[in-house]
């Protein structure tokens, strides 16, 4: 039998997942067949692409093999996946994010990415503000979503060391910062910063500052300004 799940998934009679999320402004949902040329133009713009993965646009085939597997994923029943940024009023593509397997039980990776002219709106402290609260509500309601088998407890992330809007965003979003460190993107060796997110202790403070929930008390300032710098965000 499934696990449940948190309310944002819904699993279809073949056992695949879609996820459906609402913010202020936003809808994050998963990717479907339809998002392919809209991918491509994301991935194909040199702006946005400038510090994702080893840096530099994404060929057509490319992009078309990870649609496919980003399809894969929800199509397995896997929440972990990819993610398109929506705008609420008319539906528009605006970018996607990814929430990535790291191998490790109960941790994901996060990154979002924008098209520029959605950059400096604050849509990405939006977007990590969302996927937050669903997590710790989900933790609320005893039905976490669940990584390598354990409750997803912790959210790392990387920036390239020169995206400032990255690292603002990050560090706003309560995320601590690490040592610049080496690391592999698609066979180049490239620098990157580290990041994490203890959500034990979110998880905590949510549960001391009750009835106030986790969005309400970052919007009044007590974790961070709700504006963030936009741009292209690789978490």
């Amino acid at each position: 039998m499934k696990p449940t799940l948190p309310k944002i998934f819904s699993r279809k009679p073949d056992s695949s997942l879609t996820a459906h999320l609402e913010t202020d402004r936003l809808i994050i949902r998963s990717i479907n067949e339809s998002d392919l040329s809209e991918l491509i133009d994301l991935q194909s713009n040199e702006d946005v692409m400038k510090f994702v993965g080893a840096g530099g646009v994404r060929t057509k085939e490319k992009i078309t093999d990870i649609h496919q597997n980003l399809l894969n994923l929800w199509k397995k029943g896997d929440p972990v996946g990819g993610y398109a940024i929506c705008n609420k009023e008319d539906g528009m593509f605006m970018g996607m994010a990814c929430l990535e397997n790291v191998g490790k039980p109960g941790e994901a990776e996060v990154m979002a990415y924008l098209k520029p002219e959605f950059w400096r709106k604050g849509y990405g402290k939006e977007i990590g503000l969302g996927f937050i609260n669903c997590i710790i509500k989900a933790h609320e309601e005893n039905i976490p979503m669940i990584i390598d088998h354990e409750p997803l407890t912790k959210l790392v992330a990387t920036a390239e060391p020169r995206n400032n809007a990255s690292i603002a965003l990050q560090e706003s979003l309560g995320f601590t910062k690490g040592e610049t460190i080496r690391v592999n993107k698609n066979g180049r060796e490239v620098e990157r910063v580290p990041f994490e997110l203890d959500l034990h202790q979110l998880f905590r403070k949510v549960a001391q500052e009750k009835p106030r929930s986790f969005v309400e008390a970052a919007q009044a300032g007590k974790y961070g300004k709700i504006k963030s710098p936009g741009g292209a965000h690789e978490l």
